[in-house]
């Protein structure tokens, strides 16, 4: 378990639809870093790695325009990450700033919604330096899985009785780095209703008896 304190503070705007939000934050990354160094043992080698955490300066900025039956924003975030120290026999990482940009749209056609949403990440690359750093090596230290990623999700709500409720989801995401696709489907089913009337009766069966 590792504990480390991070804070931030934002500012929100909203008026008539239209809406705004600045926000700055100072907080340990969700990744750890990670130094290694090789150690030749007879006829072998052996690796060492040490992970670290690492504090990351995020800056953001969020804008939405909502209107009956559809809705736009953009979401911008700004990170700056600290390179985490080692000695200077391990190879190490050296992070980069990058900012992070996701449109999106949104129309109601109810009882159906859809959502378009874009995912483009600049900068941010991920050097080593050390005694056996090479460029033409992927590092061991990775940030982010993708930098480039399009997604469209369609949402169904539905009442099919007074006691049943229905949402079903359906999800297409696709990235280009590493050509990630996946298509995801999730249904739920509300029976609140259903169950706190059972309760009731079952409760009701206990006091008369």
């Amino acid at each position: 378990m590792v504990e480390q304190p991070g804070f931030g503070i934002k500012f929100d705007y909203k008026f008539d639809g239209l809406e705004a939000s600045l926000a700055g934050t100072y907080k340990p990354a969700n990744q750890f870093a990670f130094g290694y160094k090789g150690i030749l043992v007879t006829n072998r080698v052996r690796v060492d790695v040490q992970p670290k955490t690492y504090y990351e300066k995020l800056t953001s900025l969020d804008l939405a325009k909502k209107w009956q039956n559809s809705h736009i924003g953009v979401s911008v975030i700004y990170n700056d990450p600290e390179t985490p120290e080692y000695t200077t026999n391990y190879n190490s990482p050296v992070f980069q700033a990058n900012t992070a940009v996701t449109p999106y749209i949104g129309l109601d056609f109810e009882p159906i919604d859809f959502e378009l949403a874009g995912l483009f990440i600049e900068g941010g690359d991920i050097k080593e330096e050390g005694p056996d750093a090479n460029s033409d090596r992927q590092p061991l230290t990775q940030k982010y899985l993708y930098n480039r990623a399009y997604q469209l999700t369609a949402n169904y709500r539905a009442d099919m009785s007074e006691n049943l409720k229905i949402i079903s989801s359906l999800q297409w995401r696709e990235a280009e780095k590493n050509l990630l696709k996946t298509l995801k489907w999730k249904n739920i089913f509300h029976l609140r209703f259903l169950i706190c009337r059972f309760l009731k009766n079952l409760l009701c069966c206990f006091q008369s008896l």
